[in-house]
């Protein structure tokens, strides 16, 4: 079912995924972590529900309906290094790192402070061709 998406988002170089895109890329992402532990619990399901719902603005059908696609998504997806490194080349950085900070999962009650921002500095970049 996503055999075409998975191999553009893994494709050498592969072009920014458009928001109707990511949005499935990054929610399978959040069903991968939830199911890394071979216990996807009901509260986990509850809780990608609400993160998405939030994050961009669904009803609770919606929601459900995103996160369903995703958990098909990332049943195909292949492993975790691949797929996590695919996502990383295809979404921009403030989108995946929206969805990981509070904002994104507002009204959540396992809400921590904000991420801290750990992309590498113009000097950190440079030093590293030097």
């Amino acid at each position: 079912m996503f055999g075409d998406f998975l191999r553009r988002l893994t494709a050498p170089d592969p072009s920014r995924l458009p928001d109707a895109d990511a949005r499935p890329a990054l929610t399978a992402l959040l069903v991968r972590i939830a199911r890394s532990d071979n216990d996807y619990a009901a509260s986990e399901v509850a809780q990608i529900d609400d993160i998405i719902r939030h994050r961009y603005g669904l009803s609770d059908a919606g929601a459900r309906e995103l996160r369903e696609q995703a958990e098909a998504l990332e049943a195909e997806a292949p492993d975790t290094v691949r797929f996590t490194r695919a996502i990383k080349d295809a979404v921009p950085y403030e989108d995946r790192r929206s969805c990981a900070s509070p904002p994104a999962c507002s009204g959540s009650k396992t809400a921590t402070a904000p991420l801290p921002d750990k992309r590498p500095n113009e000097h950190d970049r440079h030093a590293r061709h030097v």
